[in-house]
Parts: structure tokens; C-alpha cells; sequence
């Protein structure tokens, strides 16, 4: 059985044998869903990564004794799997982040840390309850401006929005709908220097009707908003043009990286883990667990990506153009390419 989280935890010693320091993720994605929503009965947690860092990856890291086992998300640099960005242990507790802009900064703090918070809490973590001891108890300045999505095995989830030296925490129990969604600001702080507006905006329209209906699963999250280029604020969906901008305001961007979904099940033996590594548009959800993982998800390594990733990524090629210093889309190439994804070959 692994320890409870001891009473002063610092992720200083761990960051500090980091000798460079990997790109950031700079815009996400994501939700949090309550069995009252979903169409079993169990809470979900998504996030659409956006990030600078590439050919992500998925691992599954054994328990040494003292930490939990857990399954998670990693950058392709990451080769001692230090920095967690979504995932789940085998005491059914969940948790993934968004980079939040709006957050206060302190002056001189270290910067960055929220994949140590993320691993340590998956090592540790049980329950909400203990991911907001650990909270309690890291050393100030936390390093982290984020919103920290977690769902556990007793069907609770919270958002804690999270800065160097405090947090506000957002229980699911408390949405009308069932569900909440954050992007890349947070709602107890002032919006000046946030940004997801739309993106939060759309993904809550999106979600609304199945919600209403009870009828929310990981496939609403894989094959609907991980793939669309609706907008919500003008009620228009941009696939039906014929070329379009890639930016902020679209829940695929051009830094999209991968999508993930964790559904919650009444062991945490039988909890899912719905990966789309790489762009997710061009991409496709492969199952996982703690006690599967695909080949597809795990990293190469002789060319150290995944083989989901790179086959996802030279899809990417197939759709979109730069032009000057940007991205565009090429929807009609999108569409026949989704419509025979189940067949996607690599080159």
C-alpha cells in the first residue's frame, strides 16, 4: 500500500536535477464531467494539449513501493518520465492541468513546475481530499499558474485554479450541468490576461446537449470536440470553408499535440485511458489502461515517437499549408481524410 503524502512535500529537489528545461504548453483544453452527465454513470476528465513540445507519448510507470502505480501522458524529450500532463494511478485518482494566463506571477519564483505537481500527486494522491493536502503542504512559491483538473474513485472532481501561493477550488458536485470546462484563464482571478474565451465558450455549447440528455462518453470528446472547428460565439463552423486560419479561438490549434480522456469505472482496474496522440484532428483514440498499453501510444525507440503520433503528424502534412509565418487549413482535404481515418496508412 503506498504512504499517505507526508506533511512538507517540495518539488524544488525534483526540479532541480532538471538540467534543461523542455518547451511549455502554452493553450489546452479541457473538462471535467460527473457521473449525472455521462451515459455510465462515471465522472470523465478530458484535455486537448496544446504544447511546443512534440511526439508526445504514453507510459505507464510501476509502483516502487512507496508511490502508486499510474499511467500517464509525457513529453517525447521526457525520457525519465519526470513531468506528468494527464493521467490516472491505481487508486482510481485522476488529473490533468491547463496553463492558466490570468494568474498572479511572483517576482523571481521558478516557473513551470505543474508536470512535477501532476506526478507527485499521481505517486501520492488517493482522493481530492489528498491532492488538496498536497496542495496545502508544497513549499511556497508552488511554481504553477494553472487549473488543476482532478476526478477519484468515489465519483468527486474539482477544478483548483492554482497560482504560487493559493488556490480556489471548483467542485463538480456544484455544476447544474454536470460538467465544468477551463481553458486558459481562471474564473476567481480578473479575465485581463487570460485567453480560451472562445475555445471555453464552445466546448461548454458543445457538451451542453449531451449533458441535458445524460448521454456524455469518451467518444463525445474523441470524435466530436477534439475534431471540430465550430466557434461559438458566431454560431459558425469553419469546416465548411474551404481554407482556414489555425489560432486560439478554435478548440484544434495549430500547437494541438494530443487529446486524452480518462473514464472513471467502479475499480480503478477498470478505468479507460483514450489517447489521440499528435494532431487530433488527423488522429484516433486508442484505448489503454494501467494493464494495456498499446504499442501505438508507448514511445519508439528508434525513432523515439510513438507510432500513433507520427502517423497522426503526417496526416497533418496531408491538410495544412503555411504560408508566410502561418498555418492554414485545407478543410476539403480534412474531410475525405476523417471520412477513412479507421484507414490511415503511414508513408
Amino acid at each position: 500500500m503506498a504512504k499517505k503524502i507526508p506533511h512538507i512535500i517540495t518539488i524544488a529537489a525534483i526540479a532541480a536535477i532538471i538540467t534543461a528545461i523542455a518547451p511549455r504548453a502554452h493553450a489546452c483544453t479541457s473538462a471535467i464531467v460527473s457521473g449525472r452527465a455521462s451515459a455510465t454513470g462515471k465522472a470523465m476528465l478530458w484535455k486537448l494539449r496544446d504544447t511546443s513540445s512534440p511526439c508526445n507519448f504514453v507510459d505507464t510507470i510501476p509502483s516502487d513501493g512507496e508511490s502508486m502505480a499510474y499511467i500517464a501522458l509525457f513529453n517525447g524529450s521526457d525520457s525519465l518520465r519526470r513531468e506528468a500532463w494527464i493521467g490516472y494511478n491505481d487508486a482510481g485518482f485522476a488529473i490533468m492541468n491547463t496553463a492558466s494566463h490570468n494568474m498572479p506571477r511572483t517576482h523571481g519564483a521558478p516557473e513551470d513546475r505543474e508536470g512535477f505537481v501532476m506526478t507527485l500527486a499521481l505517486q501520492r494522491c488517493h482522493d481530492i481530499s489528498d491532492f488538496r493536502h498536497l496542495l496545502d503542504t508544497l513549499t511556497r512559491p508552488m511554481g504553477v499558474r494553472a487549473n488543476f483538473g482532478v476526478i477519484d474513485a468515489h465519483g468527486n472532481g474539482a477544478y483548483f485554479e492554482t497560482h504560487d501561493s493559493a488556490y480556489v477550488e471548483y467542485n463538480l458536485a456544484d455544476s447544474p450541468q454536470g460538467f465544468i470546462v477551463r481553458t486558459n484563464h481562471s474564473l476567481s482571478q480578473s479575465a485581463s490576461g487570460g485567453t480560451g474565451f472562445d475555445r471555453k465558450r464552445t466546448a461548454e455549447t458543445l457538451l451542453a446537449p449531451y449533458a441535458d440528455t445524460h448521454s456524455i462518453t469518451p467518444q463525445v470528446f474523441t470524435e466530436i470536440l477534439s475534431r471540430s472547428f465550430y466557434h461559438a460565439p458566431s454560431d459558425r463552423n469553419f469546416l465548411s470553408d474551404s481554407m482556414i486560419l489555425l489560432d486560439e479561438h478554435l478548440i484544434p490549434r495549430t500547437t494541438s499535440e494530443a487529446a486524452v480522456v480518462i473514464e472513471s469505472a467502479d475499480t480503478p482496474d477498470n478505468y479507460r485511458m483514450w489517447a489521440m496522440l499528435g494532431w487530433p484532428p488527423t488522429s484516433y483514440a486508442i484505448p489503454a489502461s494501467l494493464h494495456n498499453l498499446p504499442d501505438d501510444l508507448a514511445l519508439n525507440r528508434e525513432d523515439l515517437q510513438a507510432p500513433a503520433y507520427r502517423k497522426a503528424q503526417w496526416n497533418k502534412r496531408l491538410v495544412t499549408r503555411r504560408i508566410g509565418d502561418r498555418q492554414y487549413l485545407i478543410t476539403h482535404v480534412l474531410r475525405q481524410l476523417m471520412s477513412r481515418r479507421a484507414n490511415y496508412t503511414l508513408p
